[in-house]
């Protein structure tokens, strides 16, 4: 059995349920105070049973007053289970001041006894205690995550005031892979002397919104003046301090992320709540922000991000209006939400430099969120940033140029292959021979072997040979079998040539194609490489693009350009998306990509492009929301609907929804709306007259809208009658109702 008794760490250690568990001390002060303390430890029980005079603190009224009331907000709003994290501040002692029991040098220490001691004797938490060294490293088994709520202890001591220990304790623990800001968390403030808890809550929040813009918080102060009176060890004997309980809201009454007031949300007195019916951790973050603005960094490349419009206000501030195939599916949720989007200017060229600058602008505050193209795997190495769910799935396949279109003459002479290119030629002069030393060339003159008679017999085989009639035929029945022979040879061969000839003059093909890594490394490709797709493709076991030596490859971080390369000059393989093959192909005027542009068949990478937030972001749980509906739904249509918005959204929405459906099927889809005043729109009628020209049913369309058509309109044909008929089943008394 572990000690019932609280043990009290000096920095991160494992508190599990019923018993405390020590973490070794992440510094050795001395080799036989480690021992002894181990051994208080182990045997402290024993020790306090047989009265040996280890040391016992005494607690205050108003200790006991204020981790009663702490333990009753944590039994009601703190899961069980979930991690509790209690988090204490250094003593301001150096380090040769340090002893076995650090937390008895200070009266406020003991409240955190206390606390240890209740929670222990509750059994309902597992613990993490953490004290804050500046100098100290937390052990590597200690840096998982862990979902956690948090307990925050605060009080001045002689080298700092309460803001700087809060200050110091938030970094230190802004360091710890489970800190998560969008816990709960409970401030407890000790001996604040004679300053107003209202102002002292104020300050405090806004330090815990500009560090870590924690919304989820409760502060707990004394009232003021009479925690002065606190002294000794018994305090206010037979009288205990009512302690306030303070909030803020960081975005109500057209409030923006500040923290203008704090709002007394409950207090405690004689160990009781006195609003129990008070929701101590509301939703502060609303579904709709009024019009509060957000700073929006993006990177990449057209097609994913495309700058629409850029222009000048008159203060000389640079504008832009940033859309794309990866910009609209976290655009669409923000503007969900009702907030002002202000583009940051956007970064265009792939490379590190450009992402570590948008990775620095979010963690630092300049940007509230990147988006653009963001790989999934990299950002987990990132511990500033928080993810969202990914949004867009892109696979990355090497792109290399296809095979030329063959040579004709090369085509056509590959009709026969090289013996039987010489079978016929010599079957050719033989039979010349035959014809021209033969009686039959004696009909042409008296010497039968002379260069005429050759001549002549050449131009009859020839012809033959050409499908052509001879001027005169053999008379002899052995000239004639000869004859009949090379006839037959020569319609075969011929009938296997003209239909071969014919096809390769029309269209001679193309050369082999390269179909895996092997055959593209023993070519004569460069390789392209861009630095972040690098960066993708290491968190894989692909490796192969590693075998390219440096004379063989060439910086792509300009992709437009690269892939351009690609499609005419003929000399860079690179690894990219078939879509962007696709985009720069439309560009240049290629009727069909698929002849210029070829891919591997391996998939290198299946990348999932997210958004980044900084980490903690109170936005984060909404965008997800959002963002999964506009997957699901899969089109957020916005609160007010205008003609403005409705002809945008067939115009530059709807047809991006509809490229995963086969061009086939498209030609053959009918849209359907009813007849709102948005619909009946004069351009939304010729649009839909050019789109789906005789396919779209509503108000002024090619067909109406059928108002009782059980499988097109289900609703009209029975929801809103039996909806009706329910309504006015109680009759109407009276005006009023």
């Amino acid at each position: 059995m572990f000690c019932s008794k609280p043990v009290y760490a000096e920095n991160l250690s494992v508190v599990n349920r019923c018993g405390f568990e020590i973490a070794p001390r992440l510094r050795i002060y001395n080799i036989v105070n480690e021992m002894i303390t181990l051994l208080l430890i182990l045997f402290c029980g024993n020790s306090l049973a047989a009265g040996t005079g280890v040391w016992e603190p005494e607690f205050s009224t108003n200790h006991h007053h204020v981790t009663s009331c702490a333990l009753k907000i944590m039994h009601r709003y703190f899961s069980h289970t979930k991690t509790l994290l209690l988090s204490i501040p250094d003593n301001g002692l150096n380090d040769n001041q340090r002893s076995l029991h650090p937390l008895r040098v200070q009266r406020d220490a003991l409240l955190v006894n206390l606390m240890l001691k209740m929670i222990n004797v509750n059994c309902v938490w597992s613990t993490l205690v953490f004290q804050q060294y500046s100098d100290i490293e937390i052990p590597d088994k200690f840096l998982m995550y862990v979902d956690c709520n948090y307990v925050i202890f605060i009080w001045s001591h002689d080298e700092a005031d309460i803001y700087e220990v809060l200050e110091d304790q938030l970094n230190t623990l802004k360091e710890l892979t489970s800190w998560n800001t969008r816990g709960r968390f409970i401030v407890v403030v000790v001996n604040h002397m004679d300053e107003s808890p209202q102002i002292l809550a104020k300050n405090i929040f806004q330090i815990l919104w500009v560090l870590c813009k924690m919304v989820n918080v409760i502060v707990m102060v004394e009232e003021v003046g009479l925690s002065s009176q606190r002294t000794g060890t018994q305090g206010v004997l037979g009288k205990t301090t009512p302690i306030h309980l303070y909030t803020y809201f960081p975005y109500q009454d057209e409030l923006c992320g500040e923290v203008k007031d704090v709002v007394l949300i409950d207090s405690c007195v004689d160990d009781s709540l006195i609003h129990r019916n008070v929701n101590l951790f509301p939703q502060k973050i609303p579904t709709n922000f009024k019009g509060c603005p957000i700073k929006v960094g993006t990177v990449g490349f057209d097609p994913f991000v495309s700058v629409v419009e850029n222009y000048t206000l008159e203060d000389h501030k640079r504008m832009y209006k940033v859309g794309g195939l990866v910009i609209d599916k976290v655009v669409i949720p923000i503007q969900k939400l009702n907030m002002e989007i202000n583009f940051l200017p956007p970064t265009r060229d792939i490379n590190i430099n450009g992402y570590l600058k948008e990775l620095a602008d979010v963690s630092e505050g300049y940007s509230d969120i990147l988006i653009g193209l963001v790989p999934l795997a990299p950002a987990f190495l990132l511990s500033a940033l928080e993810p969202t769910i990914p949004y867009e799935f892109t696979e990355m396949k090497w792109a290399v140029p296809c095979p030329p279109q063959a040579p004709r003459l090369q085509k056509i002479m590959s009709v026969f292959s090289l013996p039987v290119w010489v079978l016929i030629i010599s079957v050719i002069i033989l039979t010349t021979l035959v014809f021209s030393c033969s009686n039959y060339a004696s009909k042409y003159s008296s010497q039968p072997c002379n260069k005429l008679t050759l001549f002549r017999s050449f131009y009859d085989v020839w012809a033959i040979f050409m499908n052509v009639s001879v001027p005169k035929m053999p008379k002899t029945t052995n000239r004639r079998i000869v004859f009949f022979i090379y006839v037959c040879y020569c319609f075969a061969m011929s009938i296997i040539f003209q239909a071969y000839f014919v096809t390769y003059l029309v269209e001679p093909g193309y050369e082999n194609n390269l179909e895996t890594f092997d055959e593209l490394f023993r070519s004569n490709l460069k390789y392209g490489y861009v630095d972040i797709m690098e960066l993708t493709a290491s968190t894989t076991d692909y490796t192969e693009h590693k075998l390219f030596p440096q004379s063989r490859r060439v910086d792509c971080s300009d992709v437009t350009n690269c892939m351009k390369r690609v499609i005419l000059k003929r000399d860079v393989a690179t690894i990219g998306a078939p879509i962007v093959s696709h985009y720069i192909a439309s560009i240049l005027g290629v009727d069909d990509e698929r002849k210029v542009v070829c891919f591997l068949e391996e998939r290198l990478v299946f990348a999932g492009n997210i958004a980044l937030l900084p980490k903690g972001s109170p936005l984060l749980p909404h965008l997800n929301v959002l963002i999964r509906r506009t997957l699901e739904g899969p089109c957020l249509l916005p609160n007010s609907l205008h003609g403005d918005n409705y002809f945008v959204f067939l115009r530059d929405v709807l047809p991006k929804l509809l490229e995963i459906i086969p061009l086939n099927i498209r030609e053959r889809i009918w849209f359907q709306h009813d007849g709102v005043p948005p619909h009946f729109d004069h351009r939304i009628r010729n649009h839909l007259n050019a789109t789906f020209p005789d396919r779209w049913i509503g108000r002024g369309g090619p067909v109406p809208w059928p108002p009782r058509s059980p499988d097109l309109t289900p609703l009209d044909f029975f929801l809103w009658g039996d909806v009706k008929c329910f309504v006015y089943e109680t009759p109407i008394d009276t005006e009023k109702t």
